[in-house]
């Protein structure tokens, strides 16, 4: 038992060195083959992430270039920021509220039915304010009615998107031109609550139809 103490002992001695040497090696092999960045532009990053010792100018930004460095620019362009992070459109730039957009509503005969009593919901709603710029249907389903004709019209509160009328004589595949037909005179505005496109069925009851209605719009503030 002594001796065998006494060659685990001599072992340990005798390796350690070795093993010392090849973390060293290893470490320094490491860094010199996987080490992405210097010493220095590590430093850079650390300084970075912790947000001290950066210098850069009021009002810049840091913007890779095209060696893939960050270098400082300014904002320019549609745009321009302030040192506190404030961004100003610049002369002849609109803000998202008055980019164009789309709403799609749906009617189908055999999903809501079309009874000569108050009006549906198609399930679309349009923001206060809106001001619808151009409106149209596309009529998937001729419409068909009994014992009469009957007439259907589509809005959202008090802006009117589709005027009553008899649709039923308008074959599957047609177009139907909205109230709003893209000219300032034949915009409608919603009111200052956001509304819901409803149709409204009237003179006599629809027995078959589907269509897809489209309404632009833009938001005034």
């Amino acid at each position: 038992m002594k001796q065998i103490k006494s060659d685990w002992w001599r072992w340990v001695i005798l390796t350690a060195p070795l093993f010392i040497l090849a973390g060293i090696f290893y470490g320094v092999y490491s860094n010199a083959t996987t080490a992405p960045y210097t010493y220095e532009e590590d430093k850079r990053f650390k300084s970075l992430e912790n947000g001290t010792n950066l210098n850069l100018s009021s009002s810049k930004l840091f913007i890779g270039n095209g060696a893939g460095k960050a270098t400082a620019q300014s904002m320019s362009g549609d745009a321009t920021i302030t040192n506190l992070g404030v961004l100003t459109l610049t002369s002849g730039t609109t803000d998202g509220n008055l980019v164009q957009r789309t709403i799609r509503y749906l009617y189908d005969f055999s999903i809501s039915g079309g009874s000569d009593v108050g009006t549906i919901s198609l399930d679309a709603t349009l923001p206060a304010n809106a001001v619808i710029t151009r409106s149209y249907v596309y009529v998937v389903t001729q419409e068909t009615s009994s014992p009469i004709n009957a007439t259907t019209g589509v809005a959202c509160g008090s802006a009117t998107l589709q005027t009553a009328a008899n649709e039923t004589g308008v074959s599957a595949g047609s177009f139907i031109e909205g109230d709003s037909s893209g000219t300032a005179a034949s915009f409608k505005k919603v009111g200052a609550s956001p509304c819901t496109v409803t149709l409204t069925i009237g003179t006599g009851n629809l027995t078959a139809g589907k269509f897809v209605g489209f309404a632009n719009y833009v938001i005034i503030q």
